[in-house]
């Protein structure tokens, strides 16, 4: 008996988690059926008994077959990999919710879930084993550059080509799907079995005390108004920055209306409408960098990023004035909100990443997914292809109600995130994420120009683009060229 596709209208498995905790917080409100990504609004009718989309699956024995992911261990740090395997219940909610989601699998085909945790470096680890025709690891979870690396050698399988695979499943993000093209061909993706992309989201935070004490209007309400621009963030930060200590100048340790990490450069570009590297009609990537709505954009943004008096880089996402209730607003990724201010005196709210200007249709949020979340690969020795793209859709899918619910429930379980707006808000970053080549093959270094920017503001956009322009062409060209070639 094969498990069927019930209903082709089911929702992406975090905002169908975002719907069920709206549904407490709004308690019985409804809303209207719109795209997140243009108004901010969910929709709060989503209902999880509703009749389910299920994967259609064959009923298989697989006799104990071992199934093996490779992915990220300890040397990563932050990115350590937790989302593939767990040993056992240890009353943690990622690693409990992982457990029982590998039982559910292991029961259903009669397998067994293992993983290697790898060194850094793991790519290269993968790929020799590859070379030496190892047929040990099923899967890789692996970082972007690493997965480039991978494919480009052509070591991993076209995730087309598996089947039992349905990258038009919502447990398979469609938005990596469309941007991780080459081609037509995709190698790696991300997808509901991995938590580490979900972490590497970006998003804007802000501080309530400070907004409610500047008598500022609320956020929340600029956003549902399509009022949510770079020039209101702007005007906002600068009604609040204040030199506490009266030393007659702005350091860590006086309030600011923007505090900002080196990335936020490269996140606002993409916030305000615009890429790098963009995949045209024929689906392989062009670079797309410039244009006169570009030069604008970075323009408005590095208006911000050389007021001194209200804008403030840091260098650690711990020790920084948000943290310490003396910053209104704050960019960064839903790993540093859910793994850093548990402990905040100060409440605070999540909003999107601002517009350019109030005539741009959509909030568009990077992920960052270099060297900090990971993607989901194939490698072309995984010992059977078959049970691969079984246990792989059927893994994604039963995330969706198992690891998904409990990665939501550590967001938001906690005084600071429970009302009905911030998870409004969570749901539009999550539904607008886009995903750039610019960095995990960082064609013609833009990605180190647009980071760069915080601590060199002074560098012609125009100017830069001409000396850049021919080299990176040259650089996308050649991965271009590797894709058609592979097999």
């Amino acid at each position: 008996m094969r498990r069927k596709l019930i209903n082709t209208k089911s929702a992406f498995a975090l905002l169908m988690c975002i719907a069920m905790l709206i549904s407490f917080a709004a308690c019985g409100e409804s809303g209207d059926d719109t795209s997140v990504a243009a108004t901010g609004e969910v929709n709060n009718n989503l209902k999880t008994n509703e009749t389910e989309l299920k994967p259609d699956l064959p009923d298989k024995n697989f006799n104990g077959e071992i199934f093996t992911f490779i992915n990220r261990g300890e040397a990563y740090v932050h990115w350590e990999c937790f989302d593939c395997y767990a040993e056992t219940e240890i009353g943690e909610p990622i690693n409990d919710a992982v457990y029982r989601r590998n039982m559910v699998i292991e029961e259903r085909y009669n397998i067994k879930i293992t993983e290697f945790k790898a060194s850094t470096g793991m790519e290269r680890t993968l790929f020799n084993s590859i070379n030496a025709g190892e047929k040990i690891y099923n899967a890789v979870m692996i970082n972007g550059t690493g997965a480039a690396f991978l494919a480009e050698n052509n070591v991993l399988v076209d995730l087309h080509t598996i089947n039992y695979i349905n990258l038009e499943n919502p447990w398979w993000d469609k938005n990596a799907n469309k941007d991780f093209s080459i081609g037509e061909r995709i190698f790696f993706t991300a997808c509901d079995i991995g938590i580490s992309d979900k972490d590497g989201s970006w998003t804007l935070a802000f501080n309530k005390r400070i907004l409610n004490d500047g008598g500022l209007e609320n956020p929340y309400d600029i956003v549902k108004a399509n009022r949510w621009t770079m020039d209101k963030m702007y005007e906002m930060a600068k009604t609040v920055s204040r030199d506490l200590d009266g030393d007659g100048k702005m350091t860590i340790d006086d309030l600011w209306g923007i505090v900002a990490e080196s990335y936020d450069t490269y996140a606002m570009f993409f916030a305000g409408g615009e890429r790098i590297f963009k995949n045209n009609a024929e689906g392989y990537p062009e670079l797309v960098v410039y244009s006169e709505r570009g030069v604008r954009v970075i323009d408005k943004y590095m208006q911000m990023v050389k007021d001194k008096e209200h804008y403030y880089v840091v260098v650690s996402t711990i020790d920084n004035p948000f943290n310490d209730g003396r910053a209104l607003f704050y960019a960064t990724t839903l790993y540093t909100i859910r793994n850093y201010w548990r402990d905040m005196d100060d409440d605070f709210g999540i909003i999107p990443l601002p517009k350019y200007d109030e005539l741009q249709e959509n909030y568009h949020h990077i992920v960052s997914i270099g060297a900090s979340g990971a993607v989901l690969g194939v490698p072309i020795t995984t010992p059977n292809l078959e049970l691969t793209g079984i246990i792989l859709e059927d893994l994604s899918y039963e995330s969706g109600k198992t690891l998904m619910p409990a990665y939501m429930d550590i967001c938001f379980n906690n005084k600071y995130l429970r009302d009905k707006e911030s998870i409004d808000m969570l749901a539009l970053c999550l539904e607008s994420r886009v995903f750039d080549f610019s960095i995990i093959y960082d064609w013609g270094g833009w990605y180190a120009y647009f980071i760069g920017l915080n601590a060199n503001s002074n560098v012609n956009f125009t100017s830069e683009f001409e000396k850049k322009q021919e080299s990176t062409i040259a650089a996308m060209d050649k991965i271009i060229d590797i894709y058609k070639q592979l097999n």
